[in-house]
């Protein structure tokens, strides 16, 4: 299969999520994930400035919603301080929703390779068999 195919998807994807966002509004945790990255992003700043200081404080700025991935927290952090807070370029929650369109961009890029199939170029592909698990054997005679 071509590279472009999977590459327009995800082109597709990251586009219209970057256009639809606004007229969504929030989900209700999105404000816990924007308040983290709020946190991490005075850390980065912190850590740029003074390093030091950043490593002594560290447990002070990520602590809030601990339970919850460190790297996407960072990414939204640097997508926010990168684009809205240096640039200022993009409104609050598009930056920090940037790193989530970037990753089902990057999705559609990568499974395109499960639709692949003998019989439909949309059916999935069963592990293990030739044949599509969306098709399967007709019954014997």
């Amino acid at each position: 299969m071509s590279r472009r195919l999977p590459f327009a998807a995800a082109v597709v994807v990251f586009v219209a999520l970057f256009a639809t966002a606004a007229p969504v509004g929030f989900v209700r945790d999105e404000g816990y994930y924007f308040e983290a990255a709020k946190s991490c992003e005075a850390w980065l700043v912190l850590l740029l400035h003074d390093p030091f200081a950043a490593i002594r404080a560290t447990e002070q700025y990520w602590s809030y919603n601990f339970e919850h991935p460190g790297l996407a927290k960072l990414l939204f952090a640097s997508s926010h301080l990168a684009f809205t807070s240096t640039l200022h370029f993009l409104p609050d929650a598009q930056s920090w929703r940037l790193p989530g369109f970037f990753f089902a961009a990057l999705l559609a890029f990568s499974r395109p390779s499960m639709f692949r199939s003998a019989r439909s170029p949309l059916a999935w592909e069963s592990p293990g068999r030739g044949r599509s698990a969306s098709c399967p054997d007709p019954p014997p005679g």
